[in-house]
C-alpha cells in the first residue's frame, strides 16, 4: 500500500508541473501596434584622373535608401532594413511578439571609380534603425522572463540572414547614446511591474548589478494567467562614422521556479520507481 501511495504522489508531482503548464512559453496577444523605420546615407566624393589624358575629374554622388512599416501583430514579424553600400552602410528594424531588436553601421569607406583611376571617399556617412510599439497579452504560464541586450551578450546572426545573406554573423553592442523606453504594466491590476527610459549608457548605470549576466540584463516576473499585461518598447540604433551597433529586447513566458522544482522532482521519483519496478 505504501508503494502504491508513493507512486501517486510520484506522478501528481509530474503532472502538475506539465499539465498546469502546459504552454508554458505560450501567451495570447490581445491586441497591439508595431511600427519599424529606418535609413541609411552618405555622400561620397573624389577626384579622377581618366585615361588617356588623366585629366581630373570631380566625381560626387549619394548612397540612400529608406524603409517604413506598421501594423498589428497577427502573427507574422515584421522585418526591414536597407543597405546602400554593402557591408559598410546599413540599417534594419525587426518586431515580433514581444520582441524587438534594432541595428546600424555607418563606416567610412572608399571605392574605386566605375572609370578612370583613383578612389572616392565616403563623407558623413549614417544610418539610423527604429522599433516602436506595444502589446498586450494574456499569459499561459506564471512567469515572464525580460531580457535587455544593448552590450552583445545574445549570440545570434543579426540582422537575419535572410535580410542582408552575410557578413553580419557577429554580435555587437548598442551605441551608448542611443535611446531606450520599456514599460512593463500589468492592466488588470493596474500596476507598473517595470518602467525604464534613457540611454544605452542610462540603462547600464541604473541597472548594473545582479540582473547582468554575460552582457544580457535579465528580470523574472511572476505573472498571472487571468491577468491581461502591456508591453511597450520605443528603441532606436543610430550609427554615425561608427558601428556596427544593435539592441534587443525580449519578454517570453516560462514555467515558474516551483513548477520547474517540482516537475522534476515529480520526474525523477517516478523514473526511480520505474527502475524498482515498483510503476
Amino acid at each position: 500500500m505504501r508503494r502504491v501511495v508513493i507512486a501517486q504522489v510520484a506522478l501528481l508531482c509530474a503532472m502538475s508541473a506539465t499539465v498546469g503548464h502546459a504552454s508554458p512559453g505560450g501567451l495570447d496577444v490581445l491586441s497591439s501596434y508595431q511600427k519599424i523605420w529606418g535609413s541609411a546615407e552618405c555622400e561620397v566624393s573624389g577626384d579622377i584622373f581618366v585615361p588617356p589624358d588623366y585629366a581630373g575629374t570631380s566625381v560626387h554622388k549619394t548612397y540612400q535608401g529608406s524603409y517604413s512599416e506598421e501594423g498589428p501583430w497577427n502573427g507574422a514579424r515584421l522585418l526591414a532594413g536597407v543597405e546602400p553600400y554593402r557591408p559598410w552602410l546599413y540599417a534594419w528594424s525587426h518586431m515580433d511578439a514581444l520582441y524587438a531588436a534594432v541595428g546600424s553601421t555607418a563606416l567610412p569607406f572608399s571605392e574605386e571609380p566605375d572609370f578612370g583611376e583613383g578612389y572616392l571617399d565616403s563623407v558623413g556617412p549614417c544610418a539610423n534603425g527604429h522599433a516602436q510599439g506595444y502589446w498586450d497579452f494574456r499569459p499561459h504560464g506564471r512567469g515572464l522572463l525580460l531580457e535587455i541586450d544593448v552590450f552583445g551578450g545574445i549570440k545570434e546572426e543579426y540582422p537575419p540572414s535572410e535580410l542582408f545573406p552575410g557578413d553580419h554573423e557577429h554580435p555587437c553592442e548598442s551605441f551608448a547614446g542611443d535611446p531606450l523606453t520599456i514599460v512593463l504594466d500589468d492592466l488588470t491590476a493596474g500596476v507598473r511591474m517595470y518602467d525604464f527610459s534613457g540611454s544605452g549608457a542610462d540603462f547600464y548605470m541604473s541597472f548594473g548589478g545582479p540582473g547582468w549576466h554575460d552582457g544580457i540584463w535579465t528580470a523574472y516576473y511572476s505573472v498571472n494567467p487571468a491577468h491581461d499585461y502591456r508591453l511597450y518598447v520605443d528603441m532606436a540604433s543610430t550609427a554615425n562614422d561608427d558601428g556596427p551597433w544593435r539592441g534587443i529586447v525580449r519578454a517570453q513566458v516560462v514555467p515558474a521556479p516551483g513548477g520547474i522544482l517540482l516537475g522534476a522532482l515529480g520526474m525523477g521519483c517516478v523514473r526511480g520507481l520505474r527502475r524498482r519496478g515498483m510503476l
